[in-house]
């Protein structure tokens, strides 16, 4: 036997045992990585917060104009009232649409 042979075999042993070691303690795995997660939740809080906000910015300043061009898109509903995107759900709670979609 060669040793990538002996190799080969010691890795598919290794794999094989993570595997079997996986299926009978994983809820223990879970519920341990989710305790971790909280712990680093609460200890980072603020520089996640300011992660995210640094995304936010970055990603507003990069897709300003497309962000713009979508929320003024203009849409005729079949009620016959003409809203932009970015107020659909006004129209959609409008006494003109509710009244429409009733008597539909």
């Amino acid at each position: 036997m060669t040793r990538k042979d002996l190799y080969a075999k010691h890795r598919d042993r290794e794999i094989a045992y993570s595997k079997a070691y996986y299926e009978l303690h994983k809820e223990e795995i879970k519920e341990k990585r989710k305790e971790q997660q909280q712990i680093y939740r609460d200890n980072n809080r603020e520089r996640i917060r300011e992660r995210s906000r640094e995304y936010s910015r970055a990603y507003k300043e990069a897709y300003r104009e497309k962000i713009a061009e979508k929320n003024n898109q203009k849409y005729t509903c079949e009620c016959g009232g003409r809203y932009s995107h970015k107020n659909k759900y006004i129209h959609l709670r409008s006494k003109k649409h509710i009244k429409f979609t009733e008597n539909k």
